[in-house]
């Protein structure tokens, strides 16, 4: 059978029998050309979760030997001495992401393999400079698309050498419009350059701590710096990084030379062709621009997310922690504390002196602390239902290839998550369904979400997020929440009648969060079955506040709240206190010997 890697029809032969490897090959929006088809479908390896979650700890033993080897390899590439700790904030992000994401694909192919039906595939050319992100913004934009997953899987497929393949004349380009920081036009570059020259003079001249992308909003954000004796100060400058000449000479000295099995040897060809250029190419560049934009006499660092996706951001301050300066980083959305895994919660714990959680402390590891959570301050019992509203169910979207390694549906799961909510809706009393609105997140990543509800019927009944959130549960009585993220928490601190919703096959959670996601569960508010919702679902519409009053409903929800959304009407003394005390210390990695 021929082996379909992605939804690129530039691939496929329509007259041969065909094998997809996955369900993201089959987009909803083709099914009238797929359906046709005489095809079967790889299983997905990790529908085991249980290979899932070991999978991940298996991983996460590779990227800390890769971390240590490539930190060396770039200290000798650029001619520094800096720390493992100074490159896992640098690199750290893109690293675990790449990681995961190569052997997630490799298993793919090799289930494939296993299966024993494939005889061939198709391959399109490329020109591998295009495929060389410039940075990790531009990295994370790509890798869950169709062409770079085309790109990847080709890639595996060449260096496992165990599946005949053609490279056929057909050309394989990036198709990814990047989302950029910068302001446009005339007006705009004024205002990069005031936005950039106060990031820059304030907190070099009269500020210690330098915030940037924290999370609270505007007012609690002024009043923070207020108490602190600071400027106010908003967020970091912004930057475009340019694009640069790729340079195969120092790309060569990243090969790994050691071997542990055929993934890393995989692994070891690809992260040469796919490190980001910021990394390389552009790093001493980025530096000037760093050092440039951003103040040089802080004391601390407090971010919540520009740890992720900026590297200018990430180059300085790792820069500034190499000169003793504090890496303060805040909980920036919910899952982090109460999944069972999670790469981007160990990263971030990893990275910082003191971690700032919503209320949870992790065992054994003194640097998680936990304040008031700046994102939901602003939100407490700041609204009350609508009783001739509608209920809003809040749906989440995810890539149609697996992106990230935590407790999460992945990849082709997402579909049983559709499912099961489409399933509820069948179970309503006539007079509820009337009132319910499924109001559908973005972007969709292709799964046509809107003409799958058309489909079975249910078109009047789609909401899509022209409206934030709030604005439009000020009109509504009960929100609906199908997955274990962060609107729960803010409707949960909001006082907002709430029902939990979702599969808990797919949204595993740790020992310690156990008890408190129990108690909501006795209490009725989370449900594990369409039948269960839907039961307290069509016994409280009439009057759901009348329900989420009850004592028992609302002593489960401030519990939780305690532990995984704690406010305290003391939180700007809190803060102040945490952020300027000294009692912070790393236990990270040595520097490397001179």
């Amino acid at each position: 059978m021929l082996l379909i890697t992605t939804a690129e029809e530039r691939t496929w032969k329509k007259d041969e029998k065909i094998i997809f490897l996955g369900g993201w090959c089959k987009l909803y929006s083709r099914k009238h050309i797929w359906s046709k088809l005489n095809y079967k479908l790889v299983p997905y390896h990790w529908d085991d979760r249980d290979k899932y979650y070991e999978d991940y700890k298996y991983l996460s033993e590779v990227y800390e030997r890769y971390l240590k080897v490539l930190s060396k390899t770039l200290n000798n590439i650029h001619g520094l001495n800096y720390s493992v700790r100074y490159w896992r904030i640098v690199i750290g992000p893109w690293l675990r992401f790449f990681i995961d994401t190569i052997y997630d694909r490799y298993c793919s192919i090799k289930s494939a393999i296993e299966a024993g039906n494939v005889s061939s595939t198709l391959i399109m050319g490329f020109d591998i400079d295009e495929w060389i992100p410039k940075d990790y913004n531009q990295f994370y934009q790509t890798f869950t698309t169709d062409q770079w997953n085309h790109f990847i899987y080709g890639e595996i497929i060449k260096l496992v050498g165990s599946i005949s393949y053609e490279v056929i004349g057909e050309r394989n380009h990036p198709n990814v419009n990047y989302n950029k920081r910068i302001y446009g036009g005339k007006l705009g570059r004024i205002k990069n350059y005031i936005v950039n020259g106060y990031a820059r003079i304030i907190p070099d001249r009269f500020n210690s701590v330098l915030f940037t992308s924290s999370y609270f909003d505007l007012n609690n954000l002024i009043k923070l710096q207020l108490k602190l004796g600071q400027l106010p100060y908003f967020h970091g400058p912004i930057i475009e990084i340019t694009d640069y000449k790729v340079n195969m000479v120092s790309r060569d000295q990243l090969k790994i030379k050691s071997e542990v099995n055929e993934f890393e040897k995989i692994l070891n060809k690809l992260i040469p062709i796919q490190m980001p250029k910021s990394y390389l190419e552009g790093f001493k560049q980025v530096k000037v621009l760093a050092k440039k934009y951003y103040p040089q006499k802080v004391k601390s660092i407090f971010t919540a997310n520009a740890y992720s996706h900026d590297d200018i951001f990430k180059i300085w301050a790792a820069g500034q922690v190499e000169r003793n300066v504090k890496l303060f980083i805040g909980q920036h959305g919910g899952n982090l504390g109460t999944c069972l895994w999670s790469q981007r919660e160990d990263h971030q714990i990893e990275i910082s002196d003191k971690y700032f959680s919503w209320g949870w402390n992790k065992q054994n590891d003194a640097k998680v602390r936990f304040l008031s959570a700046g994102k939901l301050l602003h939100l407490r019992n700041r609204f009350s239902s609508n009783l001739s509203g509608p209920i809003l169910s809040i749906w989440t979207s995810l890539p149609r290839y697996f992106y990230c390694s935590y407790s999460i549906p992945t990849a082709g799961q997402f579909l049983n998550y559709f499912n099961y909510q489409i399933e509820l809706t069948k179970l309503f009393e006539p007079e509820l369904l009337k009132i319910y609105k499924m109001r559908l997140d973005s972007p969709d990543f292709s799964w046509d979400l809107k003409n799958r509800f058309i489909d079975d019927g249910l078109e009047e009944y789609i909401e899509e997020n022209t409206i934030k959130l709030f604005d439009r549960l000020n009109g509504c009585r009960l929100c609906v929440v199908t997955h274990n993220a962060t609107v729960f928490l803010e409707t949960f601190v909001a006082n907002f009648p709430t029902v939990l919703f979702w599969n808990p096959e797919y949204y595993e959670i740790r020992e310690s969060a156990k008890p408190y996601f129990d108690a909501l569960h006795s209490a009725g508010i989370l449900h594990y079955t369409p039948e269960s919702v839907a039961k307290i679902l069509n016994k409280i519409y009439h009057n759901p506040m009348k329900w989420w009053m009850q004592e028992n409903i609302q002593s489960a929800k401030d519990k939780f709240c305690e532990k995984y959304a704690y406010i305290s009407d003391n939180w700007l003394e809190e803060w102040r206190n945490e952020l300027s005390s000294n009692d912070t210390e790393y236990y990270g990695e040595e520097k490397y010997p001179n």
